[in-house]
């Protein structure tokens, strides 16, 4: 689109060149009255190629302007005929191409945006999982730190039931599985075990708790 524009503007400016070099300046005589003339527009003209192009690329930015095309017609030989390659270059370079050139861009723009908010949405995503994942070894650890915790609390009460069964002649040996109801049960006995022998009991590994004495529940909850 861009290339076709430019070869536009050429063709149009060394045609304007050839066949309207010379004619538009200030001073000249069909010129007078004319708004032109009153705004000043000689800078407007086809005496170069630079300024050929200049004028069509101005002509590309701006509304169409009836006040160039009379100005050409009222200077030039071809008279009238001369009018007509305003309106002709308003419409295959301003109606056409720099329309299809605006719609160009504006569809590039859109392509580029949607791209960029595509890779923000995937970075976003990334940085979501990357969260989570440093949230799920977070909770990993603290779980872990957790079991370590429970299981020290675990040590130190078969440790505490070992030493007190030892002040009775008794010996507990255990091993660690990690079975919450016994760990549970164990507990429970120590408690009633320990209340027993606060309350003086000469023999409290032979009172019974419930259906379990407090020997057979040490017993059965490290098994």
């Amino acid at each position: 689109i861009f290339s076709l524009l430019g070869v536009v503007l050429f063709l149009f400016a060394t045609f304007s060149v050839n066949f309207f070099g010379g004619v538009l300046y200030e001073g000249h005589p069909a010129l007078k009255g004319t708004a032109y003339a009153e705004k000043a527009w000689f800078v407007f003209n086809f005496n170069d190629h630079v300024m050929a192009i200049t004028t069509w690329f101005t002509q590309l930015l701006i509304e169409y302007s009836p006040d160039w095309a009379e100005a050409l017609a009222l200077t030039s030989q071809w008279g009238g005929i001369a009018w007509w390659i305003y309106p002709t270059f308003y419409v295959i370079g301003v109606a056409i191409l720099f329309e299809i050139l605006k719609a160009f861009t504006v569809e590039t723009f859109m392509a580029m945006k949607e791209e960029a908010e595509e890779e923000e949405r995937k970075e976003e995503e990334e940085r979501s999982e990357k969260d989570e994942s440093k949230t799920d070894v977070m909770k990993k650890i603290q779980s872990q730190d957790h079991t370590k915790q429970e299981y020290k609390s675990e040590i130190q009460m078969f440790e505490a039931v070992r030493a007190t069964l030892r002040e009775s002649g008794d010996e507990l040996h255990f091993r660690m599985r990690h079975h919450s109801k016994n760990v549970q049960d164990l507990r429970r006995s120590y408690s009633f075990y320990m209340a027993l022998v606060d309350a003086g009991h000469t023999n409290p590994m032979a009172v019974s708790h419930g259906n379990v004495t407090p020997k057979s529940a040490t017993y059965q909850s490290w098994r």
